[in-house]
């Protein structure tokens, strides 16, 4: 089975150097999990960048203008995964693909984090990559070295 999601790769520039919004996910027994970018499935009627924008503002609360958002080029990052039997998909292995949008955001904005964030940190590029699972790192060294062509 496909799982597809799409998001935004929040950052900043603070003195030329790009900070990256990251996420710590909450897991459903309360417990904190991994770093992640706000991402989510479309909704009927959505285009793969509405969508990213919409969960951006549903998960942590900002609002992503369409004209901060750098559409020129996406991201993508895939692994899989299994659900076990208690899953309400089933169980089953999962081809999960996420496509991500860059997009510049104000680093003073307010952030709103839904249930499904425990915390969440402005960090550089390097910072990310370490909090970042080792499979999750790839599209972000291709974003950064794209964002760093434009700065």
């Amino acid at each position: 089975m496909n799982d597809y999601s799409y998001g935004i790769i929040p950052f900043s520039l603070l003195d030329g150097e790009p900070r990256y919004f990251i996420g710590r996910s909450s897991d459903a027994d309360g417990t904190t999990g991994f770093w992640k970018f706000p991402k989510g499935h479309k909704e009927e009627g959505e285009t793969d960048l509405q969508a990213a924008r919409r969960e951006t503002k549903e998960e942590i609360g900002i609002d992503v203008d369409e004209g901060n958002v750098l559409t020129g080029q996406s991201f993508e990052e895939s692994y899989e995964f299994t659900y076990g039997a208690e899953n309400k998909r089933g169980a089953g292995i999962v081809q999960k693909v996420n496509t991500y949008w860059l997009a510049e955001v104000n680093e003073e904005v307010e952030v709103q984090l839904n249930e499904e964030f425990s915390e969440y940190r402005w960090a550089t590029f390097a910072d990310t990559m370490e909090l970042l699972p080792d499979n999750s790192r790839d599209f972000l060294v291709e974003a950064n070295r794209v964002l760093q062509s434009i700065i």
